[in-house]
């Protein structure tokens, strides 16, 4: 990875031995060792917040009772964000049915969110939809001046 520059002192405080990073990038493959160009680093913790387009609550009604889904509300409540919620009701021998919940009860995607949730409902209630497209590459300093073979204005 080579950070140098103004990407240097842009991440410079995530750039901790130990920690663990989320490094978005171009790898580049011209020379004999692969060399990765970050355009974007960030704690680990942080990513599922960034990435997560929509939360799934995977339920099974057989298993999920009245309290149950009470204490899920509440649980809901405590993690409120921006993320939109889904309820995924699982049967047997039947396709899922998904319920869209009000915006109100939208919530932030958090690793403390999804243990909450697991240890409530069960393990893998918890599901997250992340936006898997390829990020926008940033444009290099030389190509924001207005640098590079363009031949003149067009």
């Amino acid at each position: 990875m080579l950070l140098m520059n103004e990407n240097y002192d842009k991440y410079r405080e995530h750039l901790v031995s130990g920690k663990a990073l989320l490094v978005v990038g171009e790898v580049n493959n011209d020379e004999d060792k692969p060399k990765l160009f970050p355009s974007e680093i960030m704690p680990l913790e942080d990513a599922p917040r960034k990435f997560t387009r929509q939360v799934h609550l995977r339920l099974y009604p057989a298993h999920v009772d009245a309290a149950k889904l009470e204490a899920a509300r509440a649980l809901v409540e405590a993690h409120r964000g921006k993320c939109p919620l889904f309820l995924c009701f699982r049967y047997p021998d039947a396709p899922p049915v998904f319920i869209e919940t009000h915006e109100r009860f939208a919530v932030a995607p958090t690793l403390a969110f999804q243990r909450a949730v697991d240890e409530l409902l069960g393990e893998e209630t918890y599901y997250a939809k992340v936006d898997t497209s390829a990020p926008e590459r940033p444009k290099r300093a030389w190509e924001r001046r207005g640098g590079g073979d363009s031949g003149g204005d067009e």
